[in-house]
């Protein structure tokens, strides 16, 4: 991909929105908008229950005050419960689109319609999806997303001005991003994917790499990790690297559409009533991010998929502890029990086909 050339397509939205900010990770991008909004502690931003917990910490971080509100099994917020809270004084509602399905927008949009309240969907596990045509991270004032979680990049999180466009963010002065902090990365990527398909010579590359890795710790290598959690003030003005510029324009967005949603319903066909399923329908629109089940033990079913060579991942096991307790019941089940399958681009039809076969085998199963 970063090699291809000839003429570059057109970017569908968000990548080709007209005011969108490019930051080397999206939590950052959170952090900034929440700054610049300087939103006053009794106006308090309605936060999902269920998180990741880094969208949370940066908003901490900007000075805002944050409440809770639930999320029930099926992933959709407790309507009731929330308009409670919209009437209580907030001042913006925060929306997680999960996996990549949308969130009752029409009732969400009209609840901050009604109430005054500034909209901001969370679009990092939904890039590229869309609702009756729309795409998602376009009914809110501001938008974010994660592009390293969708696309073969080693980092980037973009920020969209959707509503009032609010010239500090525009004007933000970022920090380039170093070749090595992308390098690194990057090359976890291409190994990752010679592993997928030349499993011993992708694991003999990949215990090189940690080698050279250590070195580079050792001689004060600037490294700037993107799947970690937590919330580093020092790194929030970096800009994401040229070379995902140059990749992003290479990816074909119709493809990376069509084959996660094919690889989802091969794999719903092969585990339908055979394990317990989170989501079981793919609406038109939908760009699934994997394939959520629900296992008795997380830990453990991801330990023994991992022994057989799949990438499984325990999906956002701890969140905020302000996030917790009875009101929250439904949203500690979901991180007890909701694991992640692989159903990426690069996932090929007969690994899809092996990873139902290795969860039947184990019985991964509620």
């Amino acid at each position: 991909m970063f090699f291809q050339s000839g003429p570059t397509p057109a970017l569908p939205f968000p990548l080709g929105a007209a005011h969108c900010t490019y930051f080397y990770r999206p939590r950052n991008a959170v952090y900034h908008l929440f700054r610049v909004l300087n939103l006053k502690p009794d106006e308090p931003v309605l936060v999902p229950a269920f998180h990741h917990g880094n969208e949370v910490r940066a908003i901490r971080a900007a000075g805002a005050t944050i409440r809770f509100y639930p999320i029930l099994r099926n992933l959709e917020p407790d309507l009731d419960a929330l308009s409670k809270l919209c009437r209580s004084g907030a001042r913006a509602l925060f929306v997680i689109h999960y996996l990549g399905w949308p969130q009752p927008m029409k009732e969400l949009t009209a609840l901050c319609q009604k109430y005054g309240l500034l909209l901001i969907e969370d679009c990092a596990l939904a890039l590229f999806s869309e609702v009756n045509g729309r795409p998602l991270g376009s009914f809110a004032d501001y938008s974010v997303y994660c592009l390293y979680k969708t696309l073969p990049v080693p980092n980037g999180g973009l920020l969209v001005q959707n509503g009032q466009v609010l010239a500090e963010l525009s004007t933000l002065e970022l920090t380039p991003c170093g070749f090595l902090a992308a390098a690194g990365p990057g090359l976890q990527l291409m190994l990752e994917r010679l592993r997928s398909r030349w499993n011993g010579l992708g694991k003999t590359l990949m215990v090189l790499k940690r080698s050279v890795g250590r070195a580079g710790n050792a001689v004060g290598v600037e490294r700037i990790p993107v799947g970690d959690i937590g919330f580093d003030l020092h790194s929030v003005n970096r800009a994401m690297s040229p070379w995902c510029h140059r990749l992003i324009q290479q990816c074909d967005v119709a493809r990376i559409r069509e084959r996660r949603r094919a690889n989802f319903l091969r794999l719903r066909r092969a585990l339908a009533g055979r394990a317990t399923l989170l989501r079981t329908e793919l609406e038109e629109g939908v760009c699934p991010l994997f394939f959520p089940i629900l296992v008795p033990n997380k830990r453990a079913a991801a330990e023994a998929l991992w022994q057989r060579g799949i990438g499984a991942v325990e999906f956002w096991n701890e969140g905020d502890p302000a996030a917790t307790g009875d009101a929250f019941r439904d949203v500690q089940f979901l991180r007890d029990h909701v694991l992640e399958l692989p159903i990426h681009q690069d996932v090929t039809a007969e690994q899809v086909d092996y990873m139902a076969e290795q969860v039947l085998s184990l019985k991964l199963h509620i």
